[in-house]
């Protein structure tokens, strides 16, 4: 019996220094789904994007487009009980989250175009805009999150809801028994790719404001130049107008 434990010893320490010794697999085939589902929704997006400007129909092609994979998943899991759609979202998955990580850093608010406006009027429309941005956000705040709560709501009924608090009663009692160990969540960037998007923000941003305001006073005195320009010619056209209805209409018969 020695002898055959040994042997067994032996064999699982072969197995373990082989697997170790194993090589890791490639980098570029665990990337080759992320690279193929972000290839195929920005396919989407242009489709989604010629398609509507061909016909010129006024609705956001990328809010189209997000309601026709949320409708196709939907009826894919009533076809194929809850199979294709999920193979679907799978599928998908990996360039969405890739999208997500980078939206922030490429988003552009449509109030980046504030400065160039020519002007925001007296106090009260200075007063109706900031309650129009301050208003839109709490309203777009709140109501994500009531439909979020009420969609929870509809998909929970009250043997899942009451599951899910005796689920989440037994979890605190065990979390308040367990030590507390408080991990930071992951950084979505590095420090150095993070510093380095941060001075492209400061650098572009002062710029922008720098180039706005001399493009604002140039695009004034072109406006006074014209101004009084215009105004010369009209006094040369009405000093030349009057003189000739001063002088003397002279006709001469014809030959």
């Amino acid at each position: 019996m020695p002898q055959i434990e040994d042997l067994m010893l032996s064999a699982t320490a072969t197995s373990s220094s082989s697997s170790s010794s194993s090589p890791a697999p490639s980098t570029t085939i665990g990337k080759r789904p992320t690279i193929l589902a972000t290839t195929i929704l920005i396919f989407l997006d242009m489709k989604f994007r010629s398609t509507f400007l061909k016909y010129s129909i006024p609705f956001p092609s990328s809010l189209a487009g997000c309601g026709t994979l949320f409708a196709s998943m939907l009826l894919l899991d009533a076809v194929s009980d809850e199979k294709w759609g999920a193979g679907l979202y799978k599928a998908l998955n990996p360039g969405a989250m890739l999208l997500a990580k980078w939206l922030p850093v490429f988003f552009v608010p449509s109030l980046v175009l504030l400065p160039l406006a020519s002007g925001l009027g007296d106090a009260f429309e200075v007063l109706k805009l900031v309650s129009v941005i301050i208003g839109g956000f709490l309203f777009t705040l709140f109501t994500t999150a009531w439909s979020v709560l009420g969609i929870r709501k509809l998909m929970n009924d009250g043997s899942s809801s009451t599951d899910t608090t005796e689920e989440t009663a037994t979890s605190s009692v065990a979390a308040s028994a367990a030590p507390v160990t408080t991990t930071p969540p992951p950084k979505p960037f590095g420090n150095t790719l993070f510093l380095t998007l941060k001075s492209i923000a400061w650098i572009t941003g002062i710029s922008t404001v720098t180039l706005t305001k001399k493009w604002s006073v140039l695009g004034i005195r072109k406006l006074m130049n014209d101004g009084s320009s215009s105004t010369d010619t009209t006094e040369e056209t009405a000093t030349s107008s009057v003189a000739a209805s001063a002088a003397p209409v002279t006709t001469t018969p014809p030959p």
